[in-house]
């Protein structure tokens, strides 16, 4: 935020710097109007031409979602006509293999296949094979990243699904929680969340609860750059998230106080047992000694309120915590 601004106004200011003198410009998006306009309009200063992703003669469809492998993917159908009178400007793609899930990633698909077409206007030999070879193969650590049953196993978790995901603002959150839902509209869901303490933690929260319904959020803690001064307590997380629940008219079940270590609760009991399936709702703990106790809280809490044992588990905040449960992979 130091570096970039506190608003996307100043961010969009910031980025399009970038913009060369000219050269051609991709924009992503969808942007809202306000933060279309300073892009277009730096570019306009540097005469350099634009090309929108998602203008008219560019549609993408999501046609079918592949959740059974142990890495899900998604296939789409990419129709690109920038010029219709320039043969170098048209792309169609069909039945394409993407592992890089949701509606946001077609558009960072689309997004690359007009960056390519750029480069074709400057010369490159870009070919369609050579586009679609690309988008198949493309696949970033720590966003929707699926383990694998045998790295669940590794981090005490045996028999849900965990999603590594390094969201951590509004947007990033709302997609995420669209993704969660068209690939896994039946499982139940437990949030594992840590964050750094200069995000909007209430926006995150709500976008996760309203767009994802999840059943448990366990709130924890992980060093982020910059120093412990950065890092967001469990306790103010819970209390967001809390509040967050209660806008979003879901009931909670707060054991952010009374069971805070992972080692202390018999989840054998059927009193414990009870008193999560009697009461419907979000249950919402902290879990401040390590992410991997974060994980199995949330697989065995997940199970008790379902009475699943196969249901998803979300890491998800910061690409710190991210990162913090793939070293603890490796390690």
């Amino acid at each position: 935020m130091n570096a970039l601004g506190d608003s996307l106004e100043n961010i969009a200011i910031a980025k399009s710097g970038i913009i060369k003198q000219r050269c051609p410009v991709v924009l992503g998006g969808p942007f809202e109007p306000r933060i279309e306009y300073i892009l277009r309009n730096r570019a306009a200063l540097m005469n350099a031409p634009v090309i929108s992703s998602f203008g008219p003669g560019i549609h993408g469809t999501i046609t079918k979602l592949d959740s059974t492998e142990s890495q899900p993917c998604q296939y789409a159908d990419i129709l690109i006509k920038l010029d219709e009178n320039d043969p170098n400007t048209i792309i169609e793609l069909f039945g394409v293999r993407l592992r890089m899930l949701g509606y946001h990633q077609l558009q960072n698909a689309i997004t690359a296949i007009c960056t390519a077409i750029c480069l074709r206007g400057q010369g490159w030999r870009i070919s369609d094979d050579s586009i679609r070879a690309g988008l198949e193969g493309t696949y970033v650590l720590g966003r929707c990243q699926f383990l694998t049953p045998a790295q669940a196993k590794m981090l005490g978790v045996d028999g849900a699904t965990i999603i590594l995901d390094g969201a951590h603002t509004e947007a990033s959150a709302k997609a995420l929680a669209s993704t969660i839902r068209m690939a896994f509209p039946d499982k139940p869901l437990a949030f594992v969340v840590a964050m750094a303490n200069d995000k909007n933690h209430s926006a995150f929260a709500h976008q996760l609860l309203s767009g994802a319904l999840p059943k448990v959020a366990i709130l924890t803690e992980v060093s982020v750059a910059g120093g412990n001064s950065r890092t967001t307590t469990t306790t103010y997380l819970s209390r967001i998230w809390t509040q967050m629940a209660e806008e979003c008219n879901l009931s909670v079940i707060d054991w952010s106080e009374t069971q805070n270590n992972c080692s202390n609760i018999n989840y054998n009991d059927q009193n414990l047992r009870n008193s999560c399936t009697d009461q419907p709702g979000l249950l919402v703990a902290n879990e401040s000694e390590s992410v991997e106790h974060a994980l199995k809280k949330a697989s065995k809490l997940l199970e008790l309120v379902s009475n699943q044992s196969c249901g998803i588990i979300c890491v998800t905040g910061s690409l710190h915590v991210v990162s913090t449960v793939i070293s603890c992979i490796h390690n």
